[in-house]
């Protein structure tokens, strides 16, 4: 699986201290995205060169709260987009962009600006991209890093997630179903979500 190289993620890093007022959230959410994203390969059926995007928007998706917490969201979209001193092509930042813009509230429309101008299977890749980062931000709703790591499995179709952390993680888990809400639509499947000590 492809990985952000060091010199990428410092710039990342770089690009989002000023911005970010929780970076070992934003930390904790990229870590989980990418256990979701390598646990549910058959799922998703995104490809490696997808792994470095999610991480990406993981790390900057709550830059926006340097522009106030209401519509965070899309700030941090277009924060993103200008955000030369990325690593990445236009192209590639546009889709990283949008992928950190779904983090929360609305799901993905085709005739959203974030999705607008991007192709049938770019949209494709900035739905599941936002799904999983979705439910991993979900798993960190609390900020306090409590989720020590994720083992999925598929049953019968449906992905099951054990959530491994010392105390049950309630608040987790039920933030973590309600943003499954793209996941779900996307799989056509239930996303079962369980604690294992």
């Amino acid at each position: 699986m492809k990985e952000l190289d060091e010199g990428a993620r410092e710039r990342i890093e770089a690009f989002a201290r000023p911005l970010d007022p929780d970076p070992a959230h934003s930390h904790q959410v990229a870590r989980l995205s990418l256990l979701l994203f390598d646990g549910l390969r058959g799922v998703h059926g995104l490809k490696g060169r997808d792994r470095p995007l999610l991480e990406a928007a993981a790390l900057l998706h709550d830059v926006g709260w340097s522009r106030g917490g209401k519509g965070h969201h899309k700030h941090a979209y277009d924060l993103i987009r200008r955000g030369e001193d990325l690593p990445f092509p236009e192209e590639d930042r546009n889709l990283v962009a949008a992928v950190a813009r779904y983090h929360r509230k609305a799901l993905p429309r085709a005739r959203h600006r974030a999705m607008r101008d991007l192709s049938p299977k770019d949209r494709r890749r900035v739905r599941w991209l936002a799904a999983l980062i979705r439910v991993a931000d979900g798993l960190d709703v609390e900020h306090r890093g409590r989720v020590q790591g994720l083992r999925c499995r598929l049953r019968d179709g449906v992905p099951l997630l054990e959530v491994r952390s010392e105390e049950p993680p309630e608040a987790a888990l039920r933030a973590a179903d309600r943003k499954a809400d793209l996941f779900r639509r996307l799989h056509e499947r239930n996303l079962v979500m369980r604690w294992k000590p």
